[in-house]
Parts: C-alpha cells; structure tokens; sequence
C-alpha cells in the first residue's frame, strides 16, 4: 500500500491508512476516503431463526386478524360498563364535584408494590372512565375504567367496577341531601346535577334533606351506592338543585291548588311541589321532560294532598291500603322556587328513563301491567300502570317491594307505558343481590383482566401454530 508521505510538521513517514501522525499527532490534512468505501458486494445475511422475510400474505393476514380479536378483547377487558352509566336516563353535563376518587396518599409503602392508575369522574357518564392499560386503574362515578396492576399498598388491584374493601381507594359522594327514602333504605344527594342514591344501614339516623355531606361509597349491583365509612356532615342548605327525567306530572288549572310532577334518576324517584300558583295559570313539565329544577326544602311538612284517582287502564284489584303501609310522611318537601328561573327545561324529551317505585300489584291478565307508585314513597299518593315487556316476568316482583325499574316513556300522552327492565331495592342486601335483576337491568358480565390475559396467552399459542 503506497503511503502519503512524509509529515509536513515533523517530517516523519506516513501509512496510507494514518489520519495523524503517531511523532507529533499532526492532523493529515486531507481524510483518507478510500477507507470509507466498499470494498466488494455486501455478503448475504444468514438469519438463524426467525420468519423468512417478505412474510407471506396468507402469515400476514392472519397476523391482522388475531391483533385485531386481541383488540377486542383487551378492549373489552379494560372498557368501563357503560350501561351502568346510563341506565336508560338523561344524565348532567356539569357534576363533576359529586363524586370523586381520593388517591393514595402514599403514607404506606412497606410492600412497595407498584403504584396504580388514577381515575376520577362524575355521574354524567361523559368522565370518569380509569386511564391505562394492563397496571393501571381507575374508578368513574359508574363504575369507572379498570385494569390489573398494583396498588400503592403492594395489593393487587381487582380491576372491577366493585373493588373490595381491602383493593379500593376511597370514593367519594359529595353534595346535598335532597330526598329519604325509608323503605329503600337509601337517600338521595346531589350537587347541582344528576342524583345519587346511597343505601345505608343505619335508616334512623339517616341525614335529613338540606344535609351536605360527603360520603365515601362502594357500588351495588342494580347501580346505586352504599356507604362506605363515615358519613362527613358539612353544614346545611335550605335549596337543593338537581337534574333528571319527568316520569310522573299531576297538574291542575285550579286556582291555589298545588301541582306536582317526580323528577326521576337512577334510584330516585323524587316528588317536587310546583311553585305557589294563585291565578291558576300554570303547569307543571310533562312526562319525558329532561329538567334542572331549583327548589326550596321546606322545613314544615304540610298536609300530603289527596289521593289521586287510580289508573283507568289498570283492571285488576288494588290493594287497600296502598304500599308502604304505613304510609310513608316525608321528613321535608321540595318546592320549586319562582315559575320560571328555577325551572330549564331541555328540548328533547326522553323516551326511556330509570324509575324508584314500591310495588303495588301485578296484574296477569292480558296485557300484563304493573302497578307502581308514581315516586319512591308513594308521596304523591297516585300510581302508574304500566305494561310489561316481553323479556319482564311479574312474578320478578313482589307487592311491597322498592324497586328500581326501567321503562318506556311516551310523552305525547303523558304516560309511562311500559317497564323494560327490573332489579331490586330492598335495603342493602337487595340493592346488592344481582339475581333479582331482569329485563336491561340485568348486569353484563365483565371480561376480566385475568380474562384478557389468558386471551393473549391463547392468542399467542395461535400464532406459533398458524406459522410455517
């Protein structure tokens, strides 16, 4: 190899690949690019092992096919039970304080097991949904997102919308009291949207409407919550406001007479008192109507108003007395504010919608009806009638029982036409009983993490079989 020379600083002899020289490390002024360049064809790769490459189309396709099943699956295993969220009802845009999960604070960390995803949301179903994929978690008003992962305790995280007591981190229902339902057990919060109903056990002592409180819940299996610790009692309100569907509108064109309608959510069927209406000129929302309504919680409980006629359509006997015996005297009554601000009604209306009711009768004769009470205690002293679907049995209900049902509204007559879907009430251990369900109201099994990870596991045995 001939070389370039000698150095021009020291004068020393240079090789043909030197780029400094080893005498003075003078720098040769021009880069020795012949040793950059290719010196022959590139010799063929032998790969040991592997797929031969391009993968066939038939390989290729099946590989497509597989990852998107996978997909589902994952998918599946990780969505949040959204016919929990919505429940057949309209739902709040704005609520967001409501219900809220309070993350791990991180005091204990003696397992220093892997910290799990957050997730926070509100009942309006539109948030709330855990972030993450396989290690992370979280809990939306309804049931959240899931996952599988660790929580900051070193316990393993169920990924379920009803993590046990040892897995969960608090969740929190916030705002006020605004109805008691003695026979369900339950009562009603809201902070200015969608209600939610909390089941306690401890029905004597049950806060009175106008409480703000914070509750930390757990979800029950017909969708509505349970107390979960200590009930924090933060003041009182003397108004309440809050979202949900007409299903119950008594109203009369008699001067100084007192119309009512029930605004309903998901475990709460709610009695409302129209405003003070001496002309006789107003009437209160109809059947359907989605409303945000304002009204005063009045501290003295006038005389309940008089028995409503029963449904014309209904043929069968009706019980005597009426269910709940005894009769149920609310702890305070709502009364909206003036006729117009503490009233927005939307301008759809809603054609299915998610009631509370005591079961009065059923009635086997054809059509087949149910007999319900048009709000949650039967305040108003009136009920509704109606039919059954085909995938509803009557005998999944018993007279006496508090019940929530799903149903078909028809505002064009006013009515509540027919129940789509049933589960019980009754108390904690009913509200929590999934066998009692029927109709839409019965829970879709969930695909579990573990579910899905097995799945992957299969979906990987798959491929290595499909392969040549």
């Amino acid at each position: 190899m001939k070389g370039l020379g000698p150095c021009t600083e020291c004068g020393n002899e240079l090789a043909a690949d030197q780029r400094y020289c080893i005498e003075c490390g003078h720098r040769v002024e021009a880069p020795l690019a012949p040793t950059y360049l290719p010196t022959g064809p590139p010799a063929a790769v032998r790969r040991s092992g592997g797929w031969p490459l391009p993968i066939p189309m038939s390989t290729a396709g099946l590989f497509a096919a597989m990852a998107l099943g996978f997909g589902v699956i994952a998918g599946t295993a990780i969505s949040p039970n959204l016919s929990g969220l919505i429940a057949g009802e309209y739902l709040a845009q704005d609520d967001g304080d409501r219900v809220t999960q309070v993350p791990d604070d991180g005091k204990d960390k003696k397992d220093k097991g892997g910290g799990g995803g957050s997730g926070s949301g509100s009942f309006d179903g539109s948030s709330g949904f855990g972030s993450g994929f396989f290690g992370s978690s979280g809990f939306g008003s309804f049931g959240g997102g899931s996952g599988s992962g660790s929580s900051g305790d070193g316990r393993k995280d169920t990924g379920g919308v009803r993590p046990g007591p040892d897995t969960a981190k608090p969740v929190y229902v916030s705002g006020t009291v605004i109805f008691n339902n003695p026979v369900a057990g339950s009562y009603s919060v809201s902070s200015g949207g969608a209600m939610s109903a909390i089941h306690t056990d401890t029905s004597p002592k049950m806060p009175v409407p106008g409480t703000k409180v914070k509750i930390p819940v757990r979800q029950l299996a017909n969708r509505t919550y349970a107390e979960h610790g200590k009930r924090q009692i933060n003041g009182e309100a003397t108004k309440a406001t809050f979202t949900g569907i007409v299903t119950d509108s008594r109203g009369t064109l008699v001067p100084g007479a007192r119309d009512t309608y029930t605004v309903s959510g998901h475990g709460s069927s709610v009695l409302v008192y129209g405003p003070d209406d001496p002309t006789g000129t107003l009437m209160p929302p109809t059947v359907g109507k989605i409303v945000t309504v304002t009204t005063n919680i009045l501290g003295a409980v006038p005389p309940p108003p008089a028995p409503a006629a029963a449904p014309p359509a209904y043929s069968c006997p009706i019980p005597s007395p009426a269910f709940p015996r005894p009769a149920v005297t609310p702890v305070r009554q709502l009364q909206q504010g003036s006729a117009s601000g503490d009233l927005v009604v939307q301008p759809t209306e809603a054609k299915t919608a998610s009631i509370s009711t005591v079961v009065q009768a059923t009635c086997s004769a054809a059509p087949k009806q149910f007999l319900f009470s048009s709000d949650s205690i039967r305040e108003r002293m009136a009920d509704i009638s109606p039919f059954a679907d085909s995938g509803v049995l009557l005998s999944g209900v018993t007279s006496a029982e508090p019940i929530i049902a799903s149903v078909t509204l028809k505002p064009a007559t006013n009515e509540v036409i027919e129940v789509n879907g049933t589960a019980s009430d009754n108390g904690i251990a009913g509200a929590d009983d999934a066998s009692t369900a029927q109709g839409n109201l019965v829970a879709v099994e969930e695909t579990t993490t573990e579910d899905a990870e097995a799945a992957q596991a299969a979906l990987a045995r798959a491929i290595r079989r499909a392969l040549p």
